[in-house]
């Protein structure tokens, strides 16, 4: 419905009216509201009536759709690291649930924010903003695949509407860490979570381990130099095992006959590797009474027990196999009795006499000698008393009586 409004400068009144999503404002060239009123309905409907007529002449036409410039994205796009085609597919999946086939000359605003309050009951806003993000790429990355140029309509849609993603800044402590171990039911979940404490492996990284991938003599795992085991950077990297961690990997490998390091439980005659860690996660955060925690929550446990144990900034970023320090800062995050302890060792730079003694050598305090009272009076000739809380004041005072002695 059309909103009035009335502009000290014109003799008419106004109206802001949506069309096709976007807000616009209009002049009625009416002077009574109820003119206007039902003149900017009118103009509002008409205008919505030609932009949903315009839309389904793009769909009759042979237009590029969504799920063929899917495809043609991923054959356009052969550097895509294979951790991105998931996410990728993951959003594509999204839209495609709320949107369908749609022709990409076709998408409005209006159908971009029907999405985005569809998405918003169900899922966050970074998950929202990944999706469009997704789609803007696909928009430019077509933009030349028809006769006139697609233009990219996901950039016209303002995203400042959607809340700001709140940064986690969540990491256990060691008997949160320990309650989590007791509350494992089976010993691969255990091994699962000494591994991403001491190492900070991410879950996906776990999950594709191969017996192969470690060399139990020099102490270390080496992933992305093999198809199944390709970090999120794609770079290879290598992770050094701590001793319990190593120890326990020796202890599995000896019951193990698989050559995943995880092993799919379900009992399938091909060798597979654990796929997910939803169910059971669930169900030891719920026993540890640690409700809320997230496995991914292990890493950032990792990152700031490296922190708080003064691991510089450079090997933190080498053992998280992150490539900026602002990630490093983002995942580390420092404990009350680090801070504290900080405060001791800032204390310990510098020797200062805090004691008893020190104390008491304060310097009293100066007192600026005024010209109109030298503690003489000018005229008379009399000494006034001194103040015996001005030590210049009694030393000026001692110094006159022996000069009027020696004269």
């Amino acid at each position: 419905m059309a909103e009035l409004y009335k502009r000290p400068e014109s003799p008419y009144i106004q109206a802001y009216i949506t069309v096709d999503g976007v807000r616009s404002r209009i002049s009625t060239q009416e002077k009574t509201r109820k003119l206007a009123k039902i003149k900017a309905d009118l103009i509002e409907k008409r205008r919505n009536e030609e932009a949903e007529a315009a839309k389904i002449t793009a769909q009759a036409q042979a237009g590029l759709r969504f799920v063929d410039a899917c495809d043609r994205f991923f054959i356009v796009k052969t550097n895509l690291q294979p951790k991105t085609v998931v996410n990728y597919n993951s959003n594509i999946a999204n839209i495609y649930r709320v949107l369908g086939d749609f022709v990409l000359r076709a998408l409005t605003i209006a159908d971009i924010k029907s999405y985005v309050s569809t998405r918003i009951q169900t899922v966050g806003s970074v998950a929202i903003r990944r999706d469009l993000g997704f789609l803007s790429s696909l928009y430019n990355t077509a933009e030349d695949w028809e006769d006139e140029k697609l233009p990219n309509i996901v950039s016209q849609y303002d995203q400042s509407g959607l809340p700001e993603a709140v940064e986690r800044k969540k990491w256990l402590r060691g008997h949160e860490v320990q309650r989590l171990l007791d509350a494992c039911t089976a010993v691969y979940q255990k091994l699962f979570i000494y591994l991403a404490v001491d190492t900070g492996m991410r879950s996906g990284e776990l999950k594709c381990l191969k017996w192969e991938d470690i060399d139990f003599k020099r102490r270390e795992i080496v992933i992305g130099n093999q198809e199944w085991n390709r970090t999120k950077n794609g770079e290879t990297k290598i992770i050094y095992l701590s001793d319990r961690s190593c120890s326990a990997l020796l202890h599995t490998q000896k019951g193990s006959n698989s050559q995943w390091v995880f092993p799919s439980p379900t009992n399938t005659e091909e060798d597979n590797h654990i796929t997910t860690t939803k169910t059971w996660w669930k169900g030891v955060t719920t026993r540890a009474k640690l409700e809320g925690v997230r496995f991914h929550d292990l890493r950032h446990t990792f990152a700031s027990w490296l922190n708080q144990t003064e691991t510089g900034e450079i090997p933190s970023m080498d053992l998280l196999g992150h490539k900026t320090s602002s990630m490093v800062k983002r995942y580390s995050h420092t404990s009350p009795e680090q801070l504290k302890a900080a405060i001791r060792r800032l204390e310990g730079y510098t020797e200062l006499d805090t004691g008893p003694s020190g104390f008491e050598k304060t310097l009293k305090r100066r007192v600026r000698k005024s010209k109109k009272n030298k503690g003489v009076s000018g005229r008379s000739g009399e000494i006034r008393t001194p103040d015996p809380l001005v030590p210049n004041q009694m030393r000026y005072q001692a110094a006159l009586h022996s000069e009027r002695s020696v004269a």
